[in-house]
């Protein structure tokens, strides 16, 4: 049944361009004339005189473009297509101005909004700062637990591999001038700075010539 109403719908949809066109075009034509009309009967009226041929012709010739024009503006905006009106996509009369829909905000700006803040996860770096703060985690056992660093700011556990790894990674784009680790315990139970992980962390680091200072 579709293959049937498809070109039906076709042909509706270049009927309606044809009239619309069509009453563009009469709307000129009309306006034109009457325009001209009007002037001449007060020409007439006014000094008893007819106005030359060619400042009447002028004139119609100017009215009917004025004339075409907004009742070009007055079907094309009724129909939502884009040029003008309520469905307008703003560079005609009816329009936000923008080109673009009068939507409060975009998809883009939706999920943005509505996504949780990642502060907590990325922290915001000076690029000229040396020194990174690193909080020791509060473990009763630090032999057995090894993700025991934190850098300051963040929420996620790293071991010492793991640190090491991000803080190559931040002196690659964000703090270039990293040198200097600051070890600040969180709680009583902190690793000392002789236990595994401080002293392995400390000959990570001096690797990539970066130095860790415990508490």
């Amino acid at each position: 049944m579709t293959e049937y109403l498809s070109p039906l719908a076709v042909d509706t949809e270049r009927l309606g361009i044809v009239v619309r066109g069509l009453a563009v075009v009469g709307g000129a034509v009309l306006g034109g004339f009457g325009v001209g009309a009007a002037v001449q009967g007060g020409a007439k009226l006014l000094s008893g005189q007819k106005v030359p041929r060619g400042a009447l012709q002028m004139i119609r010739a100017l009215a009917a473009l004025a004339t075409g024009w907004i009742a070009f503006l007055i079907i094309a905006g009724s129909g939502g297509s884009g040029l003008g009106g309520p469905g307008g996509d703003g560079f005609l009369p009816g329009g936000d101005g923008s080109g673009k829909s009068s939507a409060k905000g975009s998809p883009s700006e939706s999920v943005a909004s509505g996504s949780p803040s990642s502060s907590s996860e990325s922290p915001t770096y000076n690029p000229d700062a040396h020194t990174l703060d690193v909080e020791l985690l509060d473990v009763k056992d630090p032999i057995k637990q090894k993700r025991v660093f934190r850098i300051k700011g963040t929420k996620e556990a790293l071991t010492d591999e793991e640190l090491v790894g991000k803080l190559r990674g931040l002196r690659e784009q964000q703090m270039p001038k990293l040198d200097t680790v600051n070890l600040e315990p969180v709680g009583k139970d902190y690793p000392s700075e002789f236990a595994p992980m401080i002293q392995n962390l400390k000959q990570l680091a001096g690797e990539e010539k970066i130095t860790v200072r415990t508490p």
